[in-house]
């Protein structure tokens, strides 16, 4: 499903996609899209809910690239998406970068208001240049207390010390020796967190990077960036408020 509804006097175009598309329902949406994008004027922000939007396959990915490359052309300054299902926001926002277009994901559709009506957020004249980079949460560093659990290469792995996290990732080490068992790339099983503050759900989990950093790890150790995937929005409600809570204290 999906609804388009532009907002020429906020210069706003508000997108809301949900559920599965099949690529007729994608040509439909993209064809709705670029009509009304098409009206919105020289300049002109978009916002898209997509916290319900189910991955799709690559045939509905390249519409949606065709729809942000036309947008880019006539006028679109930035993307601001509401997201959930982290899978769906990782084809979009690779979709992006492929168009060329700045985009910055958030939790709410108020949060979205938020950064659009602060300067920073939508006039200064910076704001593009970082707008892709900013982090989707909210991030913390930690202690030795947290550590996390996870199943790579058919080897169980314990207490392994995070550095820092957000609800959608983790930064960890481990010592160096693993390290032929990990590569950019793979995925991590039966991952969880080993705090007693912190959800003990089962997910799975991406390796982004592996690096070797003299301020945050040993000779002896590996870095791993890993992405969380399989969340639900309960984990992430879970960690974020954690990591808000934490903040404040700090």
């Amino acid at each position: 499903m999906f609804k388009v509804e532009p907002n020429a006097a906020k210069t706003i175009l508000y997108i809301t996609l949900s559920g599965h598309f099949d690529l007729e329902e994608a040509q439909a949406a993209a064809d709705r899209i670029m009509a009304a994008a098409s009206q919105m004027g020289p300049v002109f922000d978009v916002v898209t809910d997509m916290r319900k939007c189910q991955p799709v396959d690559a045939g509905c990915l390249a519409k949606l690239q065709q729809v942000l490359e036309y947008m880019a052309r006539i006028g679109l300054r930035r993307v601001i998406r509401v997201t959930q299902i982290v899978l769906s926001a990782l084809q979009v926002d690779r979709v992006s970068r492929e168009a060329g277009v700045d985009f910055i994901s958030v939790h709410s559709l108020t949060d979205a208001e938020r950064l659009l009506a602060e300067p920073s957020g939508k006039d200064h004249p910076d704001a593009g240049r970082k707008w892709d980079r900013a982090r989707r949460y909210r991030r913390i560093v930690v202690g030795p207390e947290h550590t996390a659990r996870f199943r790579v290469g058919g080897r169980d792995f314990d207490t392994i010390r995070l550095t820092n996290f957000s609800a959608q990732g983790c930064f960890a080490v481990m010592e160096n020796r693993w390290s032929g068992m990990l590569h950019e790339g793979a995925i991590l099983v039966d991952f969880s967190l080993e705090h007693p503050d912190l959800p003990s759900t089962m997910i799975s989990a991406k390796i982004l990077r592996l690096e070797r950093n003299p301020r945050m790890v040993s000779d002896n150790d590996i870095g791993l960036g890993m992405m969380f995937l399989t969340t639900s929005p309960q984990f992430i409600e879970q960690i974020d408020s954690y990591v808000a809570a934490k903040t404040v204290e700090d």
